[in-house]
Formats: C-alpha cells, sequence, structure tokens
C-alpha cells in the first residue's frame, strides 16, 4: 500500500493544488485532491478484473472551479440557508450569497473552493489527513 502525489493543476491564484492516491488491498485506489478535500477517483476492478471509476467527476482542475461541489467537502453548512441570514443565541448573521437571494454550502468562498493543507502518511496502512481552519466572519458565518 502506498500514497502517489502528483499535481492536479493551479488555482487562479497561483497556488498548486495537488492529487493523492490511496493504492489499497484489493486493487482499489482513492485519488482525492487538497483542492476542495474532494474524491476525484474510486477504481476498483469488476468481478471480471476489469478496473473501473465508480464515482462521477472530472480530469481536470478546471473543471471543479466554481461552482463545482462534486466530490468534495461542502460547508460551513450542507444545503441552502433562505435569505442568506440565520439568527443564533439572538444574533443575526448576514451570509454571502451563491444560490440566488441564498446561502448555498457554505458561500461562493465554501469549503469546496478552499485549498486545504495535505499531511500524507505512507506504510503499511497509509493515510491523508485534510485540515481547513474556517475563521470568525467567513463568509459571514460565526467562528
Amino acid at each position: 500500500m502506498s500514497v502517489e502525489v502528483k499535481e492536479f493543476g493551479i488555482l487562479p491564484d497561483g497556488r498548486p493544488a495537488h492529487a493523492y492516491t490511496l493504492k489499497g488491498k484489493g486493487n482499489l485506489e482513492l485519488t482525492a485532491s487538497d483542492y476542495g478535500c474532494r474524491i476525484l477517483h474510486l477504481t476498483a476492478p469488476d468481478r471480471d478484473g476489469r478496473r473501473g471509476d465508480m464515482l462521477l467527476g472530472h480530469n481536470t482542475l478546471e473543471e471543479y472551479l466554481g461552482k463545482n461541489f462534486q466530490g468534495a467537502t461542502i460547508g460551513r453548512v450542507g444545503n441552502r440557508i433562505g435569505g442568506a441570514c440565520f439568527t443564533l443565541e439572538g444574533q443575526e448573521y448576514h451570509l454571502a450569497k451563491n444560490d440566488g437571494e441564498n446561502s448555498l454550502h457554505g458561500g461562493p468562498g465554501g469549503f469546496h473552493q478552499a485549498l486545504w493543507q495535505a499531511e500524507v502518511r505512507d506504510g503499511d496502512e497509509p493515510e491523508i489527513i485534510f485540515t481547513l481552519e474556517s475563521h470568525d466572519g467567513e463568509e459571514g458565518f460565526p467562528g
């Protein structure tokens, strides 16, 4: 088992995004990106041994830019917040709008648009740990 790291593309701000492929037992492979902490591919053999991707998705970073949530970690909330506004403990919060008058999946700068930090741990049981710090007030959400 191992982890392979490749450049996935360059973000509009010039930062590189990467694709991380975990190769495991049974000829299973999972590829994830630090852009949006999203799953790009999950391949496995069928009963005849032919490998196939079990996910719908894209092959280039550019296809994931913008309002594309495919395979991504969404947030700060999943779903729509009507009117892009909510009240919590008596305080009203006004959010960034990205679905008409609503806030969808954390707004236009939600987690699906973020470049996450990735820590690769190779070895007998390889893993990738993605982390992201969301600051108080981002997209109008409290911290």
